[in-house]
């Protein structure tokens, strides 16, 4: 089943590794698998401030690169989930940890990266800070 995707004017998007802008609205459709992140799920590497962050960047890092540049991605984003693992108090956080090493080890990286969006969320209540998503909506990134 093919995959739609809406483009506002000016998003973008990345597929397979190419950054893609629409001048106007448009609509694609893909028909084969691809890896695809839209501009909203794109952490930028200046907002990299925090240990669940960088668990996403580095999965996202490994999500849209080639194979060959895949494995040091891959390694630090198990390096990263195992040290937020082992240091974390919250047992749902410590499974979500468990999750996303056994997701990025099998290369279920988009499975990987909304599974790190919860260990984000967590870690922006406990520390009482906003999520890159609201920087970069309003702004403030």
């Amino acid at each position: 089943m093919p995959l739609r995707v809406k483009l506002k004017a000016d998003e973008r998007v990345i597929i397979n590794g190419a950054l893609i802008s629409a001048r106007q609205t448009t609509a694609l459709v893909i028909h084969n698998r691809v890896s695809l992140l839209r501009e909203r799920q794109i952490l930028p590497p200046h907002l990299v401030t925090s240990p669940a962050r960088r668990i996403y960047f580095a999965i996202q890092c490994a999500y849209v690169a080639d194979v060959e540049e895949r494995p040091p991605y891959i390694a630090a984003a198990l390096k990263y989930a195992q040290e937020f693992r082992d240091t974390t108090l919250s047992d749902r956080v410590k499974r979500l940890s468990e999750q996303v090493v056994e997701q990025v080890g099998r290369e279920a990286f988009y499975e990987a990266l909304r599974t790190a969006q919860e260990i984000m969320k967590y870690e922006d209540f406990v520390l009482g800070q906003r999520s890159w998503e609201e920087m970069n909506a309003t702004g403030d990134a």
